[in-house]
């Protein structure tokens, strides 16, 4: 293998009586280690700093963190208040729907019983063209109201269609009843 020329004159410096004096030998001991506390040194305060800073870092991240737990629970609670506002606007139209339900019910209720005490008060034959106007559930409700007799005059005297229409509901819902009895037609009989 050949040596560079570099290397040569390298070594003959390094080892040369003239250059280097017998008192003056190096020690490679001691520049080995003198350059590395330096270099730990710059490193530890490199690394010191990075952790110093990281840990700005992760109290600025905990903070913010802090910060947005904090928003949430505000959130949570204003949406909870909120369906609890809700809550009680339903219930609340509820029971007004409940009471107007209830009222629609009373009005319907008493209009039947006008209509009844109305019909109870007319003539079979005035009647009868009153209540051939009305729709079948409604004449049949009217007529379920007035005494029977008095029912099955108004009947008798309606159109043979209505009156038919009527005696097919009667039929289906059950609501047929027996003559009213008094005491008087009992011995007669």
């Amino acid at each position: 293998m050949r040596r560079s020329p570099m290397w040569i004159v390298g070594a003959a410096i390094l080892f040369s009586p003239s250059i280097a004096s017998p008192g003056d030998e190096p020690r490679f001991e001691e520049a080995a280690v003198s350059p590395v506390p330096e270099i730990q040194l710059q490193v530890g305060a490199g690394i010191a700093e990075e952790l110093k800073e990281r840990e700005k870092r992760l109290e600025t991240a905990e903070a913010e963190l802090e910060e947005a737990k904090k928003d949430l629970d505000a959130t949570r609670q204003q949406v909870e208040a909120q369906l609890a506002e809700l809550r009680r606007l339903m219930t609340e139209r509820d029971e007004d729907a409940q009471r107007r339900q209830g009222t629609k019910v009373q009005n319907e209720e008493e209009r039947l019983r006008h209509l009844i005490q109305t019909v109870s008060r007319m003539d079979p034959e005035a009647a009868a063209p009153y209540l051939d106007e009305f729709p079948v559930e409604t004449a049949a409700a009217i007529l379920h109201g007035v005494k029977v007799r008095k029912g099955a005059e108004i009947i008798s005297k309606m159109s043979p269609s209505k009156a038919a229409a009527l005696s097919r509901y009667f039929l289906k819902n059950g609501q047929l009843r027996s003559p009213d009895v008094s005491p008087r037609d009992k011995k007669s009989r």
